[in-house]
């Protein structure tokens, strides 16, 4: 980030295990942001940054992840003008699948990144009170991938229905018991994968 730039995180959530928590920490560490970290009493951690050496800097952000089911969630809300903490928190949630929005201020302009499940999903840019979408995530690839797993699974709807129909056609026409048997044992397993399907 240039020299006067901010990036504002607002609504950014962030949700990790133990050990991914250990690595968002070795993550702000190899990122040289000097996180402190406390160990609170309920089990929950603290991140703090401290303060850079600049004497008009303000203090950084203490990132408390809430211990909840056996995972860390953390609410991020902040203002950074530390380059490095910032795009450190940006690749966090990148790497950890976090959402959230991230602007970046500069010189008349505003860019807003909008993060959901670790991907950017939309890019806007506001200059002089103009909004302008410079990227948007197009979710019609992974619309056509569900349109044709929902078709191929109708498909084999159809065919274990044939399948059905073959059969209790066979054990009518055949008079055996040991034939109605077999043939009953196979009807129950293609009954209970039609209705799997179904559902």
């Amino acid at each position: 980030m240039a020299e006067g730039i901010a990036a504002i995180y607002v609504k950014a959530r962030l949700e990790v295990t133990e050990r991914e928590l250990d690595g968002l920490i070795a993550l702000f560490r190899e990122r040289r942001t000097y996180p402190e970290v406390r160990v609170l009493e309920n089990g929950s951690q603290e991140i703090a940054f401290p303060r850079s050496e600049r004497p008009d800097a303000q203090e950084g952000p203490v990132l408390e992840f809430e211990k909840e089911d056996g995972r860390y969630v953390c609410q991020i809300s902040c203002r950074l003008v530390n380059a490095r903490l910032a795009g450190a928190l940006r690749l966090a949630v990148t790497k950890y699948k976090g959402n959230g929005l991230f602007h970046r201020y500069g010189d008349g302009f505003m860019m807003a990144y909008e993060y959901r499940l670790g991907t950017v999903v939309k890019i806007t840019e506001v200059k002089g009170g103009i909004a302008t979408v410079l990227y948007q995530y197009n979710a019609v690839e992974r619309e056509l991938e569900d349109l044709f797993r929902r078709d191929s699974v109708e498909r084999e709807i159809v065919l274990l229905r044939l399948e059905i129909d073959r059969l209790l056609d066979l054990r009518t026409r055949l008079g055996t018991a040991e034939a109605k048997r077999i043939i009953d044992r196979q009807l129950c397993g293609l009954a209970a994968s039609l209705n799997r399907l179904e559902s």
